[in-house]
């Protein structure tokens, strides 16, 4: 494996016609190597749901798939993936794709923080990427993106609540339906939140349940028909939950002609899932986490031979997350419009959006909610 030498900044590139997010770099040096990868190989290693699981791990996926898309390159010699059924397998998988001796690793969630940091300190030449992850100090190998979830949740919150304005209900509940606890999911999690009270006020019924799950769309599923009939006033459900969150969509879905809910989708766009037989999609929006770009603007570096380490923030500012509009027959002009000066007020800073179960409480703005969200 090629030396790193020091470079002062990392240029933005083109993707599509269109410009690649920029990402912000959180601390410690960029590192880049000095000669080409022409033909970099990639494995993808994933959890529970593997790469079709219409989200979290889709979206990172189609980004090395865009990179390869035109190459001579073939699925299974150049780029590859390997799905990690339990958390106890995290390492053995990251050692078999190590012994493989790819361009770049690409780990896919963040109960791999610690296997990887283990792994890439006993392989320092090989070069690893972590998508929702900390910075990894003193580890050359290793780049960490770190998305703004909680901006991405703020946005659908405060859409099924201007939604549910304009549809003229009284008292709507909200739900959220988590995967597993932990620092991403929670940012999700008090995203959500914050954005339907900015809409609706502090007094918004909202409702939480964790799964404790990737890959178990039963309990999703359960829990929503529970709520169905547990709130009439129910509304909107919002899953960060990977393949458990497609219960939601399949519920909602099969609720369809009885009343009006709407699904929330994570991560990829996910419309589609939620079509049904009269063309209409129960799924009303998406928050989009923009991995596929942060996966093919490291491939392209790569290419050009460089390779970043550390951690980068990508947020609204710079593409990173944002929100889905392909429902375009449920989501109006008026609300859209609203849409875009709440996005201009988050990016300049005149919108705070919180994290942390902790800044959220300090805030005042967990009235009316119990929340099994824990931070970091």
């Amino acid at each position: 494996m090629i030396r790193h030498v020091h470079v002062k900044k990392i240029m933005m590139i083109m993707i599509g016609g269109l410009l690649l997010i920029g990402c912000k770099k959180e601390s410690g040096d960029v590192h880049s190597s000095t000669a080409s990868h022409k033909n970099p190989s990639v494995i993808h290693i994933t959890e529970a749901g593997g790469v079709d699981d219409n989200s979290f791990n889709a979206s990172t996926w189609r980004g090395i798939n865009q990179f390869y898309e035109g190459k001579s390159a073939s699925q299974g010699k150049d780029f590859s993936y390997i799905t990690t059924p339990t958390l106890a397998q995290m390492e053995e998988n990251l050692l078999l794709a190590t012994d493989k001796e790819p361009t770049l690793i690409i780990a896919a969630g963040f109960n791999f923080i610690h296997p990887l940091e283990k792994v890439a300190r006993q392989h320092p030449e090989q070069y690893y990427m972590l998508i929702d992850g900390p910075e990894f100090h003193q580890l050359t190998n290793v780049k960490s993106a770190y998305f703004a979830d909680e901006q991405s949740a703020f946005l659908v919150g405060a859409l099924a609540a201007l939604k549910s304005q304009e549809d003229g209900i009284e008292n709507p509940v909200f739900g959220f339906i988590g995967g597993m606890p932990g620092g991403v999911i929670t940012r999700f999690e008090m995203g959500y939140l914050q954005g339907i009270k900015h809409i609706l006020g502090e007094n918004a019924r909202i409702v939480s349940y964790y799964a404790d799950d990737w890959a178990n769309p039963a309990k999703a599923k359960t829990v929503t028909q529970k709520w169905l009939n547990q709130y009439p006033e129910l509304y909107a459900i919002f899953s960060a939950a990977g393949p458990t969150g497609n219960g939601t969509i399949a519920q909602v879905k099969e609720a369809y002609n009885k009343r009006t809910v709407w699904a929330i989708g994570v991560d990829s766009d996910q419309y589609q899932e939620g079509l049904v037989s009269d063309g209409q999609s129960v799924v009303l929006t998406s928050a989009m986490k923009n991995a596929d770009n942060a996966v093919y603007q490291t491939l392209v570096e790569l290419e050009s031979g460089h390779f970043a380490m550390g951690q980068y923030r990508y947020d609204l500012s710079n593409g990173g997350v944002g929100f889905s509009r392909t429902n375009a027959g449920a989501i109006s002009e008026d609300i859209l419009e609203q849409m875009h000066l709440i996005e201009e007020s988050i990016i300049a800073g005149d919108i705070p959006v919180y994290a942390t179960l902790a800044k959220v409480e300090s805030a005042g703005l967990l009235g009316n909610y119990t929340t099994a969200a824990k931070d970091d």
